[in-house]
């Protein structure tokens, strides 16, 4: 199995003050009858896209730093730099027909008011459009700013949705990891089980290109005791990699890079306390290496650790969408 591996580090940092902005809106329209989303076509668009509609003149403003900062900034764990979202910007005028149906659209139009509100399946479904309304090119920076969290993390939560209802017309399956069978995961076609063992579970597909890999593991643990830091989630996981991820050559295994330290952040996975980590892996006596992705769910029901990992080789490809797709895989499972 090989992979190979890139180093960059990203930087991306932008701030202005400027004056508060009038009051605005931020009511989530009503959504449409039932007749008319019988009515509404299927929404398209591609996985981390959004639609951008807006003049150039605007889109080229100080008023879109903000928003542009928040959507445009890279990816981390990557070894080549892209953002979180790929942007396609069209003028008003031509935004009718097929390409009001994009499934992520930000609408910014000047009005006698400065107000943010989102709807809901407005011309396709499913879809979410954020409409900014200004007056002022001032309120509209200070409005961008205020919302552009919120903006990213609705965007990012409906691309989840997005590639798993693609997986599903895909033909991904239900299945199930480990000899104990209580955990399971919607894995696309392509994948075929290499390792299984009572608290292991190793998921192997490839193409010409591209090799994925995704693991689950199992072990015990007191909910009254030690939760496990970061390092020692790398150190866990090093450890199954260099048993189990050997490639041609003798000797060699791969391991996480420390060398840029991986990121991570505390989340909550359907109800369990969780560490989500992102970064880069290399191989020992290889040239080998890319992007990894895990969570660490400590599940004090069945007194367990679920370290549910993922990680690619794509030479010579952008890795952002396929990084995507496993991460919303690690994000299926069940227990």
């Amino acid at each position: 199995m090989k992979k190979t591996i890139f180093l960059l580090v990203f930087s991306f940092l932008y701030f202005i003050t400027l004056p508060s902005c009038e009051s605005t809106s931020d009511q989530h329209a009503g959504p449409p009858s039932k007749k008319q989303q019988t009515a509404l076509p299927p929404s398209t668009g591609s996985r981390c896209e959004i639609l951008v509609v807006c003049t150039e003149h605007l889109w080229n403003s100080r008023a879109l730093i903000p928003l542009k900062n928040e959507l445009l900034r890279p990816q981390p764990g990557l070894p080549q730099p892209e953002p979180y979202f790929s942007i396609l910007r069209v003028d008003p005028v031509n935004f009718k027909n097929v390409i009001q149906r994009n499934k992520a659209v930000i609408i910014i139009e000047e009005s006698d008011t400065t107000t943010f509100q989102w709807k809901s399946n407005a011309f396709s479904k499913p879809q979410q459009l954020a409409l900014f309304t200004y007056s002022d090119l001032r309120q509209l920076y200070v409005l961008t700013a205020r919302h552009r969290s919120e903006i990213f993390s609705r965007f990012r939560e409906q691309d989840l949705n997005f590639t798993r209802r693609t997986l599903l017309t895909s033909g991904a399956k239900w299945k199930k990891a480990t000899e104990e069978e209580s955990i399971r995961l919607l894995m696309p076609q392509g994948y075929t089980e290499v390792v299984k063992k009572n608290n292991l579970s190793i998921f192997f597909a490839q193409s010409s290109k591209t090799h994925h890999v995704i693991m689950v593991y199992t072990r015990p643990w007191d909910p009254e005791g030690h939760l496990l830091n970061e390092w020692e989630i790398i150190a866990i996981r090093d450890s199954l990699t260099r048993i189990h991820t050997q490639s041609s050559r003798p000797g060699s295994y791969t391991m996480v890079d420390t060398s840029i330290t991986p990121l991570s952040q505390t989340i909550n996975f359907n109800g369990s306390l969780a560490i989500e980590m992102r970064g880069l892996y290399k191989s020992v006596n290889d040239f080998l290496g890319g992007p990894f992705y895990s969570i660490t769910i400590f599940d004090e029901k069945y007194r367990r650790i679920i370290l549910l990992d993922a990680f690619l080789q794509a030479v010579g490809l952008n890795k952002r969408n396929m990084l995507f797709e496993m991460e919303s895989v690690l994000k299926s499972a069940e227990f």
